[in-house]
């Protein structure tokens, strides 16, 4: 029996402390309410929504006492902005509710209020920067109502904050007269723009570049204050000299947005030296910025021009025989002799220097022979002398041409082959009798 009693006293000692522990668990998340989407350009009223989420109790909760209570339970910034230009227009939502268990009596006026630096100013102290009126039909109880208002930002740079009050002059009775204004304010602050360029890079960078080689600029801008208000250019140089340009939008440089990324072709000049390419942001100082002294970046680098292709230039520059008369007779031996000179680069390769006899009976040239020349005996402008002997004299008594051709058989291409033969004549007599023959004749 104790048993049983024990057990009846313990589940109800837990019943109860089960029914505490759900009381402040709805306690602590609230009631389910409605949510308003926020007020666009087509919808400055805004709508409501069929999702719910779960309000803190005492911010979306109705009062009672038989009388209007006005509370501002949004405020912010068009975009939800937190940094503004100087002077930048922009629009300032506020959402207020009727949380009291009656409608009100008549208009309520709203009342926007600016003040410098986190808190509120004393209202004294506040700048007012304009009022709207909420038809009292349009705010009955547990209702709420969307307003804005457009304003400009001050001129001086610094953090400021915006609040809002509901019957700012006490007209009406309500059940609070402690919740008509937003607070904590909403914080923004006013800053200039600040353009200037996160990053810049040569693509495939080198330390030295050929006459007209194409590389790729990649530039990265980014703003670090407020909105530009206006598109943005990037103009690219190469020594000064403008050669491209880029166009940002306004709404693609915010100051949250990432760097904004621009690449561009370049020309590297044909003038062998140093060289800059550069970038400039806001080349002509359109938008007004914090610093006008960050928008420049250059790159310095050497553009070298490529080793020139060799020129390869032999010649003969004369050619000669054995004797001086130029004279032989049939069968005679006789040697050719040739001056060859290096007018170009070093030789590729090893030369040929062919030796040619033409005329008389010959329909088309006779080689005699050749001789090899190595490229080490024949650096540029070297001259060598080459002979060819044991040529026998033709057995016809004519007049011939004695031809030295080097490179004759084109190893290389050369610059010219204007003087890459010479010829000479020699003449084959007849051949004389022997003397002792000639007395016997007489």
């Amino acid at each position: 029996m104790k048993n049983k009693e024990s057990t009846l006293i313990f589940s109800v000692i837990f019943f109860f402390l089960a029914l505490a522990l759900v009381e402040n668990v709805i306690a602590q998340c609230g009631t389910v309410a409605a949510v308003q989407v926020e007020p666009t350009n087509d919808n400055e009223s805004g709508t409501w929504s069929n999702e719910v989420s779960y309000t803190p109790p005492g911010d979306d909760s109705v009062s009672s006492g038989g009388d209007p209570d006005f509370k501002p339970m949004e405020l912010y910034i068009d975009h939800h902005r937190k940094l503004l230009r100087p002077g930048q227009d922009h629009e300032v939502f506020t959402r207020i509710k009727n949380k009291g268990d009656a409608s009100s009596p008549e208009d309520i006026q709203i009342r926007y209020w600016l003040s410098d630096g986190y808190k509120i100013d004393a209202k004294d102290d506040r700048i007012s920067f304009g009022t709207d009126n909420i038809q009292k039909e349009n705010l009955p109880p547990g209702d709420s109502k969307w307003e804005s208002k457009t304003n400009e930002a001050p001129n001086t740079p610094g953090i400021y904050n915006y609040t809002v009050e509901a019957d700012d002059e006490d007209d009406i009775e309500e059940v609070k007269e402690s919740n008509n204004t937003f607070d904590p304010p909403y914080v923004f602050e006013v800053k200039k723009p600040e353009l200037y360029f996160a990053n810049a890079y040569i693509v495939g960078e080198q330390e030295q570049y050929s006459p007209g080689y194409v590389f790729q600029l990649k530039v990265f801008t980014e703003n670090d204050g407020a909105n530009p208000g206006k598109d943005v250019k990037v103009y690219y140089y190469m020594d000064g000299v403008k050669f491209g340009e880029d166009n940002m939008r306004e709404y693609n440089i915010e100051p949250e947005d990432p760097p904004k990324e621009e690449s561009i072709y370049a020309v590297a000049p044909m003038t062998p030296g140093t060289h800059t390419v550069s970038a400039v942001v806001d080349p002509g100082d359109y938008v007004d910025e914090g610093n006008e002294n960050n928008n420049t970046w250059s790159k310095t680098f050497t553009v070298v021009a490529p080793d020139p292709e060799p020129v390869y230039d032999t010649a003969v520059a004369s050619v000669s025989v054995s004797n001086p008369e130029l004279s032989f007779y049939p069968g005679e031996i006789f040697e050719i002799s040739a001056v060859a000179q290096n007018l170009g680069d070093n030789p590729p390769s090893d030369i040929l220097m062919g030796y040619f006899l033409l005329g008389g009976e010959l329909s088309e040239p006779l080689l005699l022979g050749s001789i090899t020349i190595t490229s080490q005996d024949f650096p540029s402008t070297s001259i060598i002398t080459k002979s060819l002997g044991n040529i026998g004299a033709p057995g016809l008594s004519e007049i011939y041409q004695i031809k030295a051709c080097i490179n004759y058989d084109e190893r290389f291409v050369e610059a010219s082959e204007e003087n890459d033969c010479r010829t000479i004549e020699i003449e084959v007599k007849k051949e004389h009798l022997n003397p002792a023959v000639i007395n016997i004749l007489d």
